[in-house]
């Protein structure tokens, strides 16, 4: 393949999916994108991608140059992550992807407490297995598959929650329905006994739920903190704690960066516990407990 270019095209279109999420991750337009599937057909004798009910997935053929073109990018990645801890003046751009809530109640409060050379961007990851654009993912439970290196970074209780000082709520909202079978929404089925009444995207809207109407909804212990209108259901001892973990691609091993990263996430994770331990309401920790795929 003469045009190197065209491994990012490989690695957009096998990770979004779609052309219209590959172009946005390109930084392109979908003509474009559509314009270099079609020379890839030509240049290999057969398409790249086959369309499916799931999007654009890539031909079993192509799999071995996708995973070149990842660890072409990653190595580029880590040298070029070198190349600026050393002069110590250039900033090195860094994504994580992980649940809003993870973004906006542990790491954000810890942000004096960044790496210098970083340029951050947070991007809200709410299912999924891989990396996409993001140089560290953080999820519950740990990674099934992949070429990935992985670090248990914290854990987090969830629990159910009402508005303080209302009726006993008699309903209950939750996510989306993809993650009813998690054991976070499987709180609110136990208690319940039926579906949720109303569903949201995010813990956040969930929270904003809670303090504005009479029903119930599993929340993580650090969302909750911040809204002291809203406490557990009482009688309740069947809360569940989650562990996240961090992981991020193998080329990526020794990059000083990544590594300074990954400790931050950790103390993040052990500030945010202190702090809701303190509150009296926290359990956000590091000690063990069951990994559970999110």
């Amino acid at each position: 393949m003469k045009d190197w270019d065209d491994l990012r095209y490989l690695l957009a279109m096998s990770r979004c999916a779609t052309m219209t999420e590959a172009a946005k991750s390109l930084r392109t337009n979908v003509a474009t994108v559509s314009r270099r599937m079609e020379r890839l057909t030509e240049r290999l004798g057969y398409p790249p991608f086959v369309r499916q009910q799931n999007g654009w997935q890539p031909a079993d053929r192509i799999l071995p140059l996708i995973d070149i073109a990842e660890q072409v990018e990653g190595r580029l990645a880590l040298e070029m992550s070198r190349v600026r801890s050393r002069s110590g003046e250039a900033r090195v751009p860094i994504q994580i992807g992980c649940l809003p809530f993870v973004s906006a109640g542990i790491l954000l409060p810890d942000v004096a407490r960044l790496p210098p050379q970083v340029n951050l961007t947070f991007i809200d990851r709410l299912t999924g297995e891989g990396l996409g654009d993001c140089d560290i993912v953080i999820r519950l439970g740990v990674p099934e598959s992949g070429r990935l290196l992985t670090r248990r970074v914290g854990r987090v209780t969830f629990r159910l929650f009402s508005r303080s000082g209302g009726v006993p709520p008699q309903d209950w909202a939750a996510l989306s329905e993809e993650w009813d079978s998690h054991p976070a929404m499987q709180l609110g089925f136990a208690r319940f006994g039926q579906p949720p009444s109303l569903r949201v995207t995010t813990f956040g809207a969930l929270a904003e739920i809670v303090k504005r109407t009479a029903l119930a909804a599993p929340l993580p212990y650090c969302d909750a903190v911040d809204h002291p209108d809203i406490a557990p259901l009482p009688a309740q001892d069947d809360d569940w704690t989650g562990e996240f973990w961090a992981f991020w691609h193998e080329t990526r091993r020794g990059d000083p960066v990544i590594e300074k990263m990954i400790d931050w996430i950790v103390d993040g994770f052990r500030r945010a516990d202190t702090i809701y331990r303190r509150s009296g309401i926290g359990a956000v920790s590091q000690s063990g407990s069951q990994a559970i795929p999110g």
